[in-house]
């Protein structure tokens, strides 16, 4: 079980830890219709694969609003991963782009969602080597 910061997080880290093992199912549920609690197949998927003794990863930004009870129940570990820290923005700032960022704000990552940091940093090789708002 993972806890994505925002729903904007979940289909890049559902989409990461798919790439990272190997998972029988991975989900991401956000609460929109096309999330369990409106999709008896999907629960009935989730359900299966329980059943089974799949190796399930389930990412939400809300997991006891928006994941199955039975899945959040047995879940062998969760992780929160919150935002991400200004640190780690100026380690991608710098690996994506070879220049080394200026001082940022300690809260630019509780400011800013996924969609915004991504659009925000041009890899090398660019017109502009780094754009992001760091300050």
């Amino acid at each position: 079980m993972i806890e994505a910061p925002t729903p904007a997080w979940i289909e890049p880290i559902r989409s990461a830890a798919d790439a990272m093992a190997p998972w029988d199912l991975a989900i991401g549920m956000d609460g929109t219709p096309k999330g369990f609690r409106h999709a008896p197949a999907e629960r009935e998927r989730i359900a299966e694969s329980l059943a089974a003794g799949h190796r399930i990863v389930a990412v939400s930004h809300a997991p006891a609003r928006h994941v199955l009870p039975s899945l959040v129940a047995r879940a062998d570990i969760a992780i929160r991963t919150g935002h991400p820290t200004s640190a780690v923005i100026r380690d991608v700032i710098r690996d994506a782009t070879g220049v080394e960022p200026g001082p940022t704000s300690n809260r630019l990552g509780d400011r800013l969602d996924f969609f915004d940091l991504v659009s925000a940093i041009r890899p090398r090789g660019r017109t502009s080597s780094a754009s992001c708002p760091v300050s």
